[in-house]
């Protein structure tokens, strides 16, 4: 399997890293949301420019208590995503051991060149390979990584 790029560990690790960076994503949305509703529940600024002044008054109880609740609701769901987001990085550097000790000529191009950064030209070095095949195999990786997302 190894030639043919059968394996599905550097596979399984991708698409570990594409679910992890879509819940970052819906992490920073939340953070969005709270942001937007702390600027809602501030006073705005006094204009002496004209006469009537817009302000968000800070003694009303109804006000407070909903901002609250949404406060609540909104500490809630960062709270799961935080969870969510730490069980993700722990799967992504269980798969990376998993990467690490593979065999697989693919699994060692992907992680050299993903995970490392390594250029062709020192993975080629490091598998005995010469740099064109290097890089054939490495596009077969991004295709089928492309398909992933």
């Amino acid at each position: 399997m190894g030639d043919k790029g059968g394996t599905v560990i550097y596979l399984e690790y991708e698409s570990f890293r594409v679910k992890y960076r879509n819940l970052q994503e819906k992490y920073d949305e939340v953070l969005t949301e709270k942001e937007k509703l702390l600027t809602k529940a501030m006073p705005s600024a006094t204009r002496y420019d004209k006469e009537s002044v817009k302000c968000n008054s800070n003694g009303n109880p109804n006000e407070d208590y909903v901002i609250s609740l949404e406060e609540q609701k909104i500490d809630e769901k960062l709270e799961k995503l935080e969870k969510l987001l730490s069980d993700r990085e722990r799967l992504i550097s269980m798969k990376e051991r998993e990467l690490r000790k593979s065999s697989d000529l693919y699994d060692r191009i992907y992680l050299m060149k993903v995970i490392d950064g390594l250029g062709f030209d020192k993975i080629a070095q490091k598998i005995d390979r010469s740099r064109a095949q290097v890089y054939r195999m490495y596009e077969q990786i991004k295709k089928r990584c492309a398909k992933l997302k």
